[in-house]
């Protein structure tokens, strides 16, 4: 009896060691590399070709040098032309101001204004700069009630009219600006605004296009 049960414990270890020995045999290590290279396109939005679409004739320009601002011409700033600067004088009730200027993607890479971080400024002489409410701003209290702002964008000068605010590389599309003091501006008010200077802002920003839909027309430069 004792024989046979050392016999059976000694298989025991032996297949214990059998199964480490098997186990060692079948691993196997396994390695993969690979290399993701970054090509040179670049990407950024900036303006170009300022022009004055419409002004009233009492409307006046700021003295300067430069004939483009004399006439009015809003200005393009900043270091890759990512500003654009524009000053009048309103002199009397109902003057209106009109300009449109191309956003330009100069890169390779699509771009689409991401219109959730569209922003509306306003600051009338040394008071504090407001931020505006886009959903319905001719009603908010920050925005001076005499005054009629519009901005979009020109939809023919796309690649798609549905998306005017997708920029094909090296295309551009028209954003339209109007100004406007309100010609129902009274004595009171007018003796209240006068002689005030009124600074407005607006902020876009451009981000990597995700796909421009399907029915897009060719692009345009």
């Amino acid at each position: 009896m004792r024989r046979n049960k050392k016999a059976k414990i000694t298989v025991l270890v032996l297949g214990l060691i059998l199964m480490g020995i098997g186990y060692a045999y079948l691993t196997a290590n396994l390695k993969i590399t690979g290399t993701a290279r970054i090509s040179g396109n670049s990407f950024g939005v900036h303006f170009e070709d300022p022009t004055v679409i419409d002004a009233s004739e009492t409307v006046t320009f700021a003295s300067n040098s430069n004939s483009n601002v004399a006439a009015g011409t809003p200005v393009v700033t900043g270091t890759n032309d990512t500003e654009l600067e524009w000053n009048v004088t309103f002199n009397a009730p109902g003057d209106h101001y009109e300009f449109v200027v191309e956003a330009v993607n100069g890169g390779q890479i699509d771009a689409v204004e991401d219109l959730g971080e569209r922003t509306l400024k306003v600051k009338i002489d040394d008071g504090e700069e407001k931020e505006i409410d886009l959903s319905d701003f001719a009603n908010d209290e920050n925005w001076p009630s005499y005054l009629n702002f519009h901005v979009d964008y020109l939809d023919d000068t796309s690649a798609n009219p549905s998306m005017p605010y997708y920029i094909l590389p090296n295309s551009s599309v028209k954003l339209h600006f109007e100004i406007e003091l309100s010609e129902n501006v009274d004595a009171e008010q007018w003796e209240a605004i006068r002689g005030k200077t009124i600074k407005i802002t607006n902020g876009f920003v451009y981000i990597q296009g995700t796909g421009l839909p399907s029915n897009s027309n060719s692009n345009n430069g």
